[in-house]
């Protein structure tokens, strides 16, 4: 098991390489980001064959080290409250939550404490844009490093 970074730029990049990891393991892995680490047959697996991941799933999956066959989620991992809200604060980029995601590994004390460069980020979606939802989560991770986070 790998350590995971604590700035959230970091952590993103992280995530976006574990990401494309999966997409280069199509015969074990499906990208969906409404999983987390769901193996065949999990009840909320998405795909009857392979395991479902979102980018959290993906971490899990390449720098954590969870085998395809096991079913994870951040509570998955209660012994350690670090990994759990960085997965956590990876599933709020998925979608733009910046504030979210900062407040949960505690770069921030509260959303309003954002800077305003981070209010109101939307991302694409994965599922109909994947090109465009990996551009735009590298945007954010070059923003949030040139802000120190």
């Amino acid at each position: 098991m790998q350590k995971l970074p604590d700035k959230l730029s970091e952590l993103i990049r992280v995530g976006l390489e574990d990401v494309r990891k999966a997409e280069d393991a199509a015969d074990t892995y499906v990208v969906d980001m409404g999983s987390w680490h769901d193996p065949p047959g999990c009840r909320r697996s998405s795909h009857s064959t392979r395991c479902s991941v979102c980018m959290a799933g993906a971490v899990m999956a390449f720098h954590l080290g969870v085998p395809a066959d096991e079913e994870k989620m951040p509570r998955s991992f209660g012994d350690d409250s670090r990994i759990r809200s960085q997965l956590r604060a990876l599933d709020h980029c998925v979608w733009g939550g910046v504030g979210q995601a900062l407040e949960e590994i505690g770069a921030i004390d509260n959303r309003d404490d954002l800077p305003e460069q981070f209010r109101g980020v939307v991302i694409s979606d994965y599922d109909s844009h994947p090109k465009m939802w990996h551009a735009e989560l590298n945007k954010l991770a070059d923003a949030l490093e040139a802000a120190g986070y």
